[in-house]
């Protein structure tokens, strides 16, 4: 069937009765702004309910759910970044930045990492790390929860820091990724050391400078990791048990894979020492740390014949399926 190209005004030719896509009889642009509300998934559905929803967009010569795909990418997460493990369709693009995960940010705190928000916003902005190291970090989901987890990160502060995925069940030993195959009996391995990092039992070490753009991508048993360096960053490296630093020379971008076995639960994690700090450059936004009721409150409930949550020791938090709740 052979594509057509629409002007801005005209409406798409229908396919059989027009009653079924009354959506049809909208100029094409007007439709590219309501698809761009949808998310990826639900794009690639409508693709497939009609061709005439394969239809160039006059403008871009796109299709109009790549148009809309575009727009909506866009208008969420600004103008395309360049790190990329391969060159997807807009649809695809978007669907990986909408899989972008949060921090386990009660665990993470425990461990002495504190969390900033953008201003007027729970968009999380900023990680650091208060106190000595090594602390783990994990992420809030899980691979059982979503099929595709992703962090991107700016490393700021302390360069001898550590990505992977840890199994869930260890999520709270905060050498799990840094002594892997101890941890997990040589069972579980994924990730990477930057080169200053000491006594890492992870297989790569890559150049890691302050400016250096970590992205971890995980789908179905594959982890996907890209390290972009900046060129005027600087090495730094041990001589003599002292840190020497100079001009970094090095690659500026390194990209590689490892698989694992898709029935392991693993959550994302990173390792990180004294004065760690990391810029989030990924959508995610901080959930409340749920509040566990005082010995006091429960008895005040049940004296109140008010027994509260149906488990006050685990309150149930808020669902934030609708993003604007969060904002």
């Amino acid at each position: 069937m052979a594509e057509s190209t629409l002007s801005p005004s005209q409406q798409i030719p229908e396919e059989g009765g027009g009653e079924i896509f009354p959506l049809l009889a909208l100029p094409v642009d007007v439709l590219v702004n309501i698809f761009s509300k949808l998310d990826a998934k639900s794009m690639a559905m409508t693709e497939l309910v009609s061709g005439a929803f394969r239809s160039r967009h006059p403008g871009s010569g796109m299709r109009i759910m790549e148009q809309a795909a575009r727009e909506a990418f866009e208008r969420r997460y600004g103008p395309r970044q360049n790190a990329s493990w391969r060159d997807p369709s807009w649809k695809k693009l978007l669907y990986y930045e909408d899989s972008g995960v949060g921090f386990d940010v009660e665990l993470g705190e425990r461990e002495g990492f504190a969390f900033e928000k953008h201003e007027n916003s729970n968009r999380l902005k900023q990680v650091k790390l208060v106190g000595l190291g090594p602390k783990m970090l994990v992420s809030d989901l899980s691979s059982h929860q979503q099929n595709i987890m992703r962090w991107r990160l700016r490393v700021k502060g302390n360069t001898a820091v550590e990505f992977g995925v840890v199994p869930v069940a260890l999520q709270e030993r905060k050498k799990a990724l840094h002594k892997c195959l101890a941890e997990t009996d040589n069972v579980l391995c994924v990730g990477f050391c930057s080169q200053i990092t000491v006594g890492s039992q992870l297989p790569f070490r890559c150049p890691v400078v302050k400016g250096t753009i970590v992205e971890i991508t995980i789908n179905k048993g594959k982890a996907e990791f890209i390290v972009l360096n900046p060129s005027d960053g600087w090495d730094v490296r041990w001589e003599n048990d002292r840190r020497v630093h100079s001009q970094y020379r090095g690659p500026g971008e390194i990209k590689f894979i490892q698989e694992f076995s898709h029935s392991f639960d693993v959550k994302l994690a990173l390792t990180a020492w004294a004065k760690a700090d990391f810029d989030v450059l990924h959508t995610t936004y901080c959930k409340p740390t749920p509040v566990t009721p005082s010995k006091e409150d429960k008895i005040e409930a049940v004296m109140n014949n008010n027994p509260g949550p149906q488990n006050l020791d685990n309150p149930p938090l808020p669902s934030y399926d609708n993003q604007d709740e969060m904002m």
